[in-house]
């Protein structure tokens, strides 16, 4: 086999080869040579074909397979010479050894990981929200643990909320501003006399009836999560489902003990606050390696191979749609086209990031060791909601799945060490949630402005729906003749059609255009409906 690569880009390449008629021809005699041991031919032993009686009976069946084997073995050696290839798209036959003497050529045209020399990661300056619990967060920490194990009882004798009173409700927001729509929810709760709600909402809620829907006004402080609404006030209604009193449980050694959070109160808020600092933890590693990787991919610019990413786009989005297994055929597929748009803008940044990460990891030799692989088994199973044990039991039975792991275990390993080595650069949490809200409203209003008119699609498939049974109706029905056969004997035809092959009387119907679906009786029935003579 001799083959060419033509470079058409950094990442794409096109492959010219060609297979000699004569590697087609051992080909196919190797494999009638093997059919010979499994068939039976009338005068010959299994095995004891002759080789040209062989070709006159099966050559044509072991054409396609020989082609096949052919075609995949060079794409294989071209794919081993080029090294990196990521996307094979499907070759283009420009000749073939059959009935000539011609040899086997095609092109194929195959992708390639970008080709990056990374630059500007080590010491590099990256923002982080800096770690820091005080005692507000433990004791509203604390508030909650007492809670969870105090004691509720119905209300009797009265109906009207008071302190003490544990209510759940739901809310939203009545102020016009955009960035409030999404201020609502359903089944919160809060206990009268806590202090822990948004300032208003107790207020409103004290001396209201159990069933009542209430208007509060609630003032934010100076970290609401939307900048613009910092210490201002704005109407919240309130819908009151529940009411219940609620007992906390004592502050003392036995809520430790009953928690397990420690023998003593001191050891209790001691494990709180270890438990929260180490939440706030890896919430603040997310947001450093977040930063880290939009600095990255500013300082190294490259683009990603389309049929690769295109193929990516269109498998992510097939994934989405497994739910709707009950959808029209037309529709999921139209869905299917015009969805990938709406993932493009988070799957080029996912493929760009682990493109650039591991030609980092390339550069510094960061090899993946046992140890790092149980640390990344353990990151994501507790992402997963599942024990490392379960995981890792998951892995030993899928290969692909474990190799795939190993792929994140080496991303996470470089990611980790680019932090430890980066410049930090301590910011507040409500910069650090800013900055996360931007980078989340950039991918919603990418997925916004490619997101399909639903609607119209529907509308689509439904004028279509109507087209179709409008033609099955026409199909059908009879034809208008000329001129009505005179006299038509039924009784003659059925007994003339009963005596005709199924395929004689789909014929007939087809040359009268009726339909030709069905069992033999439903044909007859047609053709004599229709007064087709036989």
């Amino acid at each position: 086999m001799a083959h060419q690569v033509e470079v058409t880009s950094e990442t794409t390449r096109k492959a010219s080869v060609e297979i000699p008629r004569s590697d087609y021809e051992a080909g196919v005699n190797r494999a009638l040579r093997k059919l010979s041991n499994r068939v039976k031919l009338r005068g010959f032993r299994k095995g004891k074909i002759p080789l040209n009686v062989m070709k006159q009976h099966y050559g044509q069946a072991v054409q396609s397979d020989v082609l096949d084997e052919l075609l995949n073995k060079s794409i294989q050696t071209v794919m081993e010479d080029l090294k990196e290839v990521i996307y094979v798209d499907q070759p283009n036959i420009q000749s073939l050894p059959i009935g000539g003497n011609d040899d086997f050529k095609f092109t194929v045209e195959l992708e390639v990981r970008p080709n990056i020399d990374p630059i500007g990661y080590k010491g590099i300056e990256v923002e982080r929200p800096a770690i820091t619990i005080g005692d507000e967060e433990v004791n509203l920490e604390l508030m909650a643990i007492r809670r969870q194990q105090g004691v509720s009882t119905p209300i009797e004798g009265r109906d009207t909320i008071q302190e003490g009173d544990l209510v759940t409700f739901d809310f939203k927001a009545l102020a016009d501003d955009e960035e409030l729509q999404d201020f609502q929810g359903e089944n919160a709760e809060v206990r009268i006399g806590d202090s822990v709600a948004m300032p208003g909402i107790e207020e409103a809620l004290t001396g209201a009836k159990f069933d009542a829907t209430v208007v509060a006004n609630v003032k934010t402080d100076d970290k609401f999560r939307v900048e613009s609404l910092r210490n201002k006030t704005f109407d919240v209604e309130i819908t009151v489902k529940k009411v219940v009193a609620q007992t906390l449980h004592d502050l003392n050694d036995e809520l430790a003990k009953k928690v397990k959070m420690g023998e003593t109160v001191d050891e209790l808020k001691a494990n709180i606050r270890e438990r929260l600092e180490d939440r706030l933890a890896h919430d603040a590693r997310h947001h450093a390696e977040e930063d880290l990787l939009d600095r990255l991919l500013e300082q190294n610019a490259f683009d990603l191979p389309p049929r690769f990413l295109d193929q990516d786009l269109m498998q992510t989005v097939k994934r989405q749609l497994q739910q709707f297994q009950n959808m029209d055929e037309q529709i999921l597929n139209q869905l299917a086209m015009s969805m990938k748009e709406t993932v493009r803008y988070e799957r080029e940044r996912a493929l760009k990031s682990d493109f650039l990460i591991h030609a980092i990891a390339d550069k510094e030799e960061v090899k993946v060791e046992n140890e790092d692989l149980q640390k990344t088994i353990e990151h994501q199973a507790m992402h997963m909601n599942a024990t490392p044990t379960q995981l890792m039991n998951f892995l030993r039975q899928n290969q692909d799945a474990l190799r795939q792991m190993m792929s994140t275990a080496r991303v996470e390993k470089t990611v980790t060490w680019l932090v430890e080595n980066a410049t930090i650069v301590d910011i507040s949490w409500e910069k650090a949630e800013r900055k996360r809200d931007a980078r989340e409203k950039a991918k919603q209003e990418a997925q916004q402005a490619a997101m399909p008119d639903l609607s119209a699609m529907q509308e689509q498939a439904e004028a279509a729906d109507v087209a179709e049974v409008a033609a099955e109706a026409t199909a059908e029905a009879p034809k208008a003749k000329k001129s009505k056969a005179k006299g038509y004997d039924a009784d003659a035809a059925n007994e003339a059609f009963a005596a005709m092959t199924v395929s004689d009387l789909k014929d007939l119907c087809k040359a009268n255009d009726l339909k030709v679906s069905g069992k033999k009786d439903e044909l007859i029935e047609r053709l004599i409906e229709a007064e087709v003579n036989p």
